[in-house]
């Protein structure tokens, strides 16, 4: 799946979920508007309905019809509620939409500072979890002591006040202390 796709994808789950209910007339006005529509095509009945498919299978998220009005709505909001990965995905996206929407604005826009270790580590932590693998670390204690060629066992990534936090296992090794990580 490309980029731009996908951020077409997020952008239809956050248009209809800020809505509650939407027609598909209103989706596709605001589709004319929004900076995903980069290359000023409408948005067409047809390509809505792929759309719709491909978030049920990439997202779990059911966008659905009331026949009644003709209004769309999210059918299963648990899938982004609940889906940590849905809703940061989901969060990150408006955060991105609303920042790129405006960036006549950027003097105006104070960001704090991310640390890249989300873009640096996060593919390869997740790899090591996928392939249930070992990683070897440099780890420094709040008293400044180094360990290097650590040997861990990644369990959970988290992001901690725009950090990326590992919490794993570490094999028994006489060579180095017993510390979480």
């Amino acid at each position: 799946m490309t980029d731009r796709l996908y951020a077409k994808y997020l952008w239809l789950i956050n248009t209809v979920y800020e809505a509650d209910k939407i027609s598909f007339e209103e989706i596709a006005r605001k589709c004319d508007d929004a900076y995903i529509n980069d290359l000023y095509q409408p948005l067409r009945l047809r390509t809505f309905h792929n759309h719709r498919n491909a978030i049920l299978m990439q997202f779990g998220i059911i966008i659905e019809c009331d026949r009644g009005t003709n209004l769309y709505y999210i059918a299963n909001p648990d899938n982004i509620e609940r889906d940590s990965i849905n809703q940061w995905l989901l969060d990150s996206f408006s955060v991105n939409y609303t920042l790129l929407s405006n960036k006549n604005l950027k003097e105006r826009i104070l960001l704090e500072d991310i640390l890249p270790s989300g873009r640096t580590y996060l593919d390869t932590i997740t790899d090591a979890m996928q392939n249930n693998s070992q990683l070897s670390i440099c780890y420094e204690d709040f008293f400044g002591e180094r360990y290097n060629n650590l040997l861990i066992n990644p369990l959970l990534s988290e992001d901690v006040q725009a950090t990326l936090v590992c919490i794993s296992i570490r094999p028994i090794n006489e060579d180095y202390p017993t510390f979480w990580t």
